[in-house]
């Protein structure tokens, strides 16, 4: 237990009798525990840049930003649904790759607009989340309220009909902040 809670260096367990019976204790182990906390905090980065160009904030800066390029590759895998596909030339493949691309562009510019035109005092949205709860703006959210809006086509006696399915509160915000209006969102 002391193993998987990464805690083993600190503590020394002992099993000793008394009076025939088994007793078990930890002791802390003080020293490792001072050594710890007087590191608690601290990262250490490696670069592969020379020492002269090496600024100590933006090295840190870079590393931080890290998660950002991670949940981009999250969101190629998860709301923007790429699976393994076997393509018979490289053409095709180069052509898959910049829809993709393009598609995760298109995911994190509607994020980042609907973010940028919140009001500057809060950076939360009320429905976003379920119970009408506030979240902030991700592209998964925000492509999740929009996609339950319905558009029906259709066409009767050579005429062109289009009617739309009711529009929530939160969609109606959504494509306020967005800049489309609802005859171009249908």
């Amino acid at each position: 237990m002391l193993t998987r809670r990464k805690v083993k260096p600190f503590f020394t367990p002992l099993v000793y009798a008394v009076d025939g019976q088994l007793r078990f204790q930890l002791r802390r182990n003080e020293r490792a525990l001072r050594e710890a906390e007087a590191l608690d905090g601290y990262y250490v980065l490696c670069t592969n840049l020379p020492p002269e160009k090496a600024d100590l904030l933006q090295a840190f800066t870079d590393y931080k930003a890290q998660a950002e390029v991670e949940r981009r590759f999250s969101n190629v895998k998860g709301p923007l649904r790429v699976r393994p596909l076997f393509l018979k030339n490289n053409d095709r493949l180069l052509a898959l790759v910049t829809v993709i691309l393009l598609a995760l562009t298109v995911f994190c510019l509607l994020e980042r607009e609907v973010r940028r035109n919140l009001p500057d005092n809060d950076d939360r949205m009320p429905g976003l989340l379920p119970e009408n709860r506030a979240a902030r703006p991700t592209g998964r959210n925000i492509l999740r309220k929009l996609s339950t809006q319905v558009l029906i086509l259709s066409t009767l006696d050579g005429q062109r009909y289009k009617e739309r399915g009711p529009i929530t509160n939160v969609q109606r915000r959504l494509l306020e902040l967005l800049g489309v209006s609802l005859m171009e969102f249908g």
